[in-house]
């Protein structure tokens, strides 16, 4: 896939919103609960990101998880700590 239809799709799925995850999630799983579970949890981990974004940490394509741990000082320190 060329690079800026790949850069395309990463935008449109980090925009997504939960109703839309729970959307294209619910061809594959076939529990309501679960599925709602895991959509609210995708659109929290989404506001999360958006919030370190805004507050000047990571970029776009990098990931919640890299953001938190190689870019916000005070996660540095548990997560070498904790050895996450």
């Amino acid at each position: 896939m060329p690079r800026n239809k790949e850069c395309n799709r990463q935008e449109i799925l980090q925009e997504m919103k939960a109703e839309e995850w729970r959307k294209m999630i619910k061809e594959i799983v076939n529990d309501d609960e679960r599925l709602d579970l895991l959509a609210q949890l995708l659109e929290e981990a989404e506001e999360a990101k958006q919030v370190l974004r805004d507050k000047g940490y990571g970029w776009t394509g990098l990931s919640l998880l890299a953001t938190v741990k190689e870019e916000v000082p005070s996660a540095k320190i548990v997560t070498k700590h904790f050895n996450i």
